[in-house]
């Protein structure tokens, strides 16, 4: 896995991390972010 994809992968967790974790509705449409970001991200071969 190269350097550019670990930085997304703990930004988009800094992201939950800040605005996330306190409201349920907000925590949902952010992993949903997440899971739509995640999918996009090279796979590793």
């Amino acid at each position: 896995m190269n350097m550019d994809v670990n930085e997304k992968i703990f930004e988009l967790f800094d992201h939950i991390d800040q605005y996330a974790l306190e409201n349920d509705t907000v925590l949902l449409k952010e992993l949903t972010h997440l899971d739509n970001e995640w999918d996009k991200l090279p796979e590793d071969n």
